[in-house]
């Protein structure tokens, strides 16, 4: 389910897109997404919407019984079928916190026809032919509802398989892993920067740091900095003041791992530019 049952379940998102104030005002009201002539129609897209709102964005597994039946069938290769399986995979790394009064994922439409319900969302992606550039494709997640609960699940994921972490590496030597599917939290923490690359493009504060979030299911990527400053164009958005700062879309993150696979570094690269960090916390 988009970065939540698709992206955010796989764990194949590290950094989530940051959504311009410009381009969240052009996006459909939900409010009239939800609306249909139909009763039965309404009631369907009310409870596919509210089941995103609480359970995949606000992380409250308790109420999955209130959407999901109990063998409710799971179409994405890599999430469990059944409710129980999907409670156990997204408990792994599920933090309840306050539930938003709309979606806050880019939904761009809601269709409903007989008991499916299909939800539409803008997909920024890496633009492989433009460097540091993006584009936006759409991910769709369909659900067929019974009796007035969830019971299955279709989105266009794939099956993906984890790379293990390589041993012995450090934080000079950063190289990618894919992430595991249930062990995102080993990434979570406070990775303070220690250069800068190339030299003399952007100075480094003594107090620079990458710090890794977990929310949504997505590792979500904030630098934050006082007095950063740049030669050339920021790959960074500022998001508040002038000291917190968010990697723009097209980032790439790689982590490093010790021996025992505990991460101990991270290695960023945006718009030309690389910062080597090691973990703070």
């Amino acid at each position: 389910m988009n970065k939540l049952i698709g992206r955010c379940a796989l764990a194949l998102a590290l950094c989530a897109p940051l959504m311009s104030a410009a381009a969240a005002a052009d996006m459909p009201s939900q409010a009239n997404m939800l609306a249909s002539k139909d009763l039965k129609l309404a009631a369907n897209k009310r409870l596919v919407y509210d089941f995103w709102r609480e359970v995949l964005e606000g992380q409250h597994l308790d109420l999955a019984d209130k959407y999901l039946t109990e063998s409710y069938i799971q179409h994405n290769p890599n999430v469990p079928t059944g409710r129980a399986g999907f409670v156990s995979f997204f408990s792994t790394f599920a933090k309840p916190h306050a539930i938003a009064p709309t979606v806050q994922a880019p939904l761009i439409s809601i269709v409903a026809e007989g008991d499916y319900v299909v939800l539409s969302f803008v997909e920024p992606k890496a633009d492989p032919q433009n460097k540091g550039k993006t584009y936006n494709t759409t991910w769709f997640d369909m659900f067929r509802i019974e009796h007035g609960k969830i019971a299955e699940h279709w989105d266009p994921a794939v099956k993906e398989v984890a790379q293990a972490p390589a041993a012995e590496k450090t934080s000079d030597a950063a190289q990618g892993v894919q992430l595991p599917d249930a062990t995102m939290q080993q990434y979570v923490g406070h990775y303070r920067v220690t250069s800068i690359a190339p030299a003399g493009a952007m100075d480094l504060p003594a107090d620079m740091i990458i710090d890794v979030s977990l929310k949504d299911g997505t590792l979500v990527l904030d630098v934050v900095a006082t007095g950063l400053t740049t030669s050339g164009p920021s790959p960074f958005v500022a998001k508040s003041a002038d000291h917190f700062y968010r990697p723009s879309s097209g980032s790439q993150l790689d982590f490093a791992h010790a021996e025992n696979g505990k991460v101990v570094g991270v290695t960023l690269q945006a718009s030309g530019l690389t910062f080597k960090g090691e973990r703070a916390s």
